[in-house]
């Protein structure tokens, strides 16, 4: 006798009949629980077809010859019909298989429309029944159909309430009919050892298995068949799993296994399959939530809580953000669903905060423990090692992802050492409780992880009730303090902060670090916020910074650190300079100054910064006469305070050179250039060495030379783009744009122009887009339109407010506004500047100034 088919033949019975639906091939008619569905011609064509090839994949190419076999039509047709059926099914109903085509995954009875005789008889089995349709898993539910075929020891590994026994139920009753002697459910999570799994394996099968050889019984008996065993939940029983599996391989190869596992079993021949979050939108609006597997599952399970519930324009971005705060868990997201009806969007995501007890539910999991999140990740938590335990919890103070050194800085202690906090990193990501961050596995840099939000609070919990929170805290804070102020070398000058930073994914554990210091320990707070300015201004985040040093200097507690507040008036003058406060700089630094006077011993570093900071005040201002004295006492003091402050003393040399130039001093100016580029050499300070040449570029602009001034400026650029230093990126942008008119290249001078605007827009930073204005004026100007041109340098000095345009920009806007002036008459120039005021009214912005030396 011939061996049977893998798969049944395409079924041409008239009716076929799967879950609670029945197609009617003759009266062309899909009814639901007897009840006729409106379905489209080509949406009941492509059904037929799929449905009378239900378990196999059938091909887009035959699909598509099947449905419009009159005309070619692409693959937009077909995937609009498939949604349209999805939609109407469930998405798991039908697979995608990516590169051979569509599969329908039900189990389908075929048979007479009288009778009901079916075609063939079900295959054995104890499968539960598809609960839910599946949503965003198309993918993969395809790979483990597909996987399923042959002779494998395939594991579906994730966290808790990711969504693997689901998976795991839809691919076994897609591929049951493959297995002539059935697919069986084995339940494993009530189950402790190996013995137990044998005989509830030989009970679901109906085989004696004696008291002793129960195993090598069970699988002589096996070895005969051709079957499907699904283990579910089967973390907890890795080693015996692996030894069941080993046996099976062994002697009945042509059992297939599929296991679910917050884990992998490490048996012979395992293959992987892990299970991620449901998709979460990647754009707003309605279309792209429905196109996401985490938004799709809400609103099935909100609409079973609640019929009348429906996705909406008005509604999707509240969902897609509550998917987004629950990681995508789907076990998350159906709980938080469960509970619209009482508590409504608005009220589900005030009560997220507390979410271990938000989410939960009245049914049991099938170790009898209730159905929450907390229940299952009680699970998991108890099947780490103590190391394991103690490592997780630590991690919970982390607000975002983190690298594997961080990770060891602060979990680390005299009883746990950092190659033991490695060992346990291993171990959470093996247990599915630590991912890795994607983007950083594409990037040069280290591997950063993170923890699953829920997972986080869950462990903070755990940490809190070991004691160990607010030593963890204080841990992370000083790690940050410690990264960011640079390893000190000895015979070398301290780092510079400006090149010293952090990375952008450490942001969120500085803010939280912060708001804790503040709270708990005012003298390390004041010590961050220093330590975290230069970092800040990098980055363009000066009102974040601003905010955090007057909530300091407001708090009555830091008043007994006046050391530190010293540092805190230093930092916000540098914070208030760049966004153009000058009377704010001048009265921090004032201030400064007059605390670094009181102290009872001179300190010269301090000192010097605060002369400093008065100094290209106001430089800033025009006011070039009380500037001068300034910066020239700032250099004596910064002399004075030694090779500790060399990279301040080159800021001053910078800064006083350029007051030199903007009163046409170039020779006093040469040799102040000369000696700041030959210290930040010396020094090894890239930021520095790029900021002297910048400066070499205003000189020889002042002085006509645009060439030399667009060679400085370029030669710049690259050190300012590296360090991520936006706001001399933005500066240095503007500066070429205006080179580039000069020198006769006006598409790349409006291209670099744009590109300051926008970065300088993006980041708050209005006085720069003011200077960015000023080569799109003369742009306008060169183009004949003189009227565009003056309005643009009317609404550049409305975001300067009283300070005048200094250095190149200066130098420009002076001579645009005569020639504007020279060509308008007196009414236009009237409307030019009520037209600025409106445009200066729209936008809001305010202003802002040039980067400290």
């Amino acid at each position: 006798m011939p061996a049977p088919p893998e798969h049944p033949p395409p079924s041409r019975a008239g009716v076929m009949r799967f879950a609670r639906y029945t197609l009617d091939r003759e009266r062309r008619q899909l009814l639901a629980d007897g009840q006729p569905v409106p379905i489209g011609g080509r949406a009941f064509d492509l059904l037929d077809e799929l449905v009378r090839h239900a378990g196999r994949t059938v091909s887009t190419e035959a699909l598509r010859r099947a449905v419009w076999p009159d005309r070619k039509v692409g693959d937009n047709n077909l995937r609009v019909q498939i949604t349209a059926l999805r939609k109407l099914l469930g998405e798991g109903v039908i697979a995608l298989h990516a590169t051979r085509g569509y599969r329908f995954t039900l189990p389908v009875d075929a048979g007479s429309e009288d009778d009901g005789a079916r075609a063939a008889p079900a295959p054995p089995g104890n499968l539960p029944a598809q609960g839910s349709p599946l949503c965003g898993r198309d993918e993969a539910l395809a790979a483990i159909t597909e996987a399923l075929g042959g002779q494998v020891r395939l594991t579906l590994v994730g966290p808790a309430g990711i969504g693997k026994t689901a998976l795991a139920r839809a691919a076994a009753l897609a591929r049951r009919d493959a297995f002539p002697d059935g697919a069986w459910w084995v339940e494993l999570a009530a189950l402790t050892e190996l013995p137990q799994i044998v005989a509830r394996v030989g009970a679901l099968l109906q085989i004696d298995l004696p008291p002793e050889g129960a195993l090598e019984a069970l699988v002589r008996v096996l070895s005969e068949r051709r079957l499907l065993l699904v283990l579910d939940n089967a973390e907890h029983l890795v080693d015996a799993v692996s030894a069941f599996a080993d046996a099976l391989l062994r002697h009945a190869p042509r059992v297939a296994l599929l296991a679910t596992s917050r884990r992998a079993l490490r048996c012979a021949g395992e293959q992987l399959q892990r299970i991620g979050p449901l998709s979460l939108p990647q754009q707003p609006g309605l279309a792209a939530g429905r196109r996401s597997g985490a938004v799709a599952w809400f609103e099935a399970r909100a609409r079973r809580a609640d019929p009348g519930f429906a996705l909406t324009d008005a509604n999707v971005d509240a969902v897609t953000e509550l998917c987004r705060r629950l990681d995508g868990v789907a076990l998350a997201i159906g709980l938080a669903a469960a509970r619209l009806p009482a508590l409504g969007l608005a009220g589900l995501h005030e009560r997220l905060g507390d979410r271990l007890r938000l989410l939960t539910s009245g049914a049991t999991d099938p170790r009898g423990h209730p159905l929450a999140l907390s229940a299952a990740l009680d699970w998991s938590f108890g099947l780490l090692a103590e190391r394991e335990r103690t490592v997780l919890c630590r991690l919970s103070v982390f607000s975002g992802s983190f690298s594997a050194g961080a990770a060891q800085a602060l979990a680390a202690d005299d009883t746990l050492d950092a190659w033991e906090v490695l060992a346990a990193l291993d171990g959470l990501i093996e247990h599915s409780l630590l991912a890795c961050d994607p983007a950083s596995l594409q990037s040069a840099g280290a591997a950063r992880h993170r923890l699953h939000e829920s997972v986080r609070v869950y462990a903070r919990a755990r940490l809190d009730e070991r004691g160990e929170t607010p030593a963890l805290q204080r841990r992370l804070a000083l790690d940050l303090r410690a990264r960011l102020t640079g390893p000190a070398e000895a015979g070398r000058a301290p780092p510079d902060r400006m090149a010293v930073t952090l990375p952008d994914a450490d942001l969120d554990d500085l803010r939280a670090a912060l708001a804790w210091a503040a709270e708990h320990d005012p003298a390390l707070a004041l010590g961050l916020a220093v330590d975290a300015t230069p970092c800040l201004r990098r980055r363009a985040h000066h009102h974040e910074g601003r905010r955090i040093a007057l909530g300091l200097l407001a708090d009555p507690r830091c008043a007994a650190y006046p050391q530190a507040l010293l540092g805190l008036r230093l930092a916000l003058a540098a914070l208030c300079f760049e966004q153009h406060a000058l009377d704010e700089t001048l009265a921090h630094a004032e201030a400064a100054l007059q605390a670094a006077r009181a102290a009872a011993e001179p300190d010269h570093a301090r000192l010097g910064e605060a002369w400093s900071w008065i100094g290209v005040a106001q430089q800033m201002r025009g006011a070039f006469a009380p500037a001068e004295p300034a910066l020239r006492q700032a250099l004596v003091h910064h002399r004075l305070a030694g090779p500790a402050q060399a990279a301040s003393l080159a800021s001053d040399l910078n800064n006083l050179a350029l007051v030199m130039v903007e009163q046409a001093r170039f020779d006093e100016a040469q040799p102040l250039f000369e000696e700041a580029l030959a210290v930040n050499r010396a020094i090894g300070r890239d930021w520095g060495v790029a900021v002297t040449l910048e400066n070499l570029g205003e000189a020889a602009y002042a002085r006509g030379d645009a060439v030399t001034a667009r060679a400085r400026w370029e030669e710049a650029l690259p050190t300012m783009r590296r360090l991520a230093h936006v706001y001399q990126e933005s500066l240095l942008l503007g500066y070429l744009a205006l080179a580039l008119r000069r020198l006769g290249e006006p598409v790349a001078a409006e291209a670099h122009a744009q590109e300051s605007l926008r970065l300088a827009l993006s980041h708050r930073l209005p006085a720069l887009a003011a200077d960015a204005l000023v080569p799109l004026a003369g742009l306008a100007l060169d183009r004949g339109d003189a009227m565009h041109c003056a309005v643009l340098l009317h609404v550049a000095q409305r975001q300067r407010g009283a300070a005048v345009a200094i250095g190149p920009t200066g130098v420009e806007a002076r001579a645009l506004a005569a020639a504007s002036d020279a060509a308008l008459g007196a009414a236009a120039r009237v409307a030019a500047r009520l037209q600025a005021e409106r445009l200066g009214a729209e936008h809001g912005l305010a202003g802002a100034g040039r980067p400290a030396r």
